[in-house]
């Protein structure tokens, strides 16, 4: 059975519907576990940057399209839409990167990585964020609740 993603990692309030096309990688038991509507939240340890999680996975195939909305809590005027780059799922994992953005801490291009456990109709988990090509120094938390 193939599915199909929507991934929207981002803040409703904004209502912009551009997302990125994705690859969803992993067996179809692990996609298949994935299904449904889920919404959370993640926060920077460091940055104390906030934002909500939400993310829609439909039957269809491997193709996933979805953002992420940094800082949408803390300052929804000042909000930026992310791209997500690539996910995965296997054993109950699930692994992804951000595409390249310019940090407004440091000014410079800064690249993310986050990881997530399956737990029933919980996702949590961590993202580590740092310079491009540098090792990920900050990070912080971010999980999501299936909602049916």
């Amino acid at each position: 059975m193939w599915v199909s993603a929507l991934l929207t990692l981002g803040l409703a309030a904004c209502g912009t519907s551009n997302s990125s096309t994705i690859a969803m990688q992993g067996s179809d038991v692990d996609l298949t576990l994935l299904a449904g509507k889920w919404e959370g939240t993640y926060e920077g340890a460091q940055s104390g940057r906030k934002g909500t999680v939400s993310f829609d996975l439909y039957t269809g195939n491997r193709v996933a399209e979805g953002k992420v909305m940094m800082n949408a809590l803390a300052d929804p005027t000042h909000a930026r839409e992310l791209s997500i780059k690539f996910m995965q799922i296997g054993g109950r994992k699930l692994t992804g990167n951000i595409d390249a953005y310019s940090d407004p801490t440091c000014n410079c291009m800064v690249e993310t990585e986050f990881i997530g456990t399956l737990k029933g109709d919980l996702i949590s988990g961590v993202f580590h964020t740092g310079p491009q090509g540098a090792p990920k120094s900050a990070g912080g938390t971010w999980s999501a609740t299936r909602k049916k």
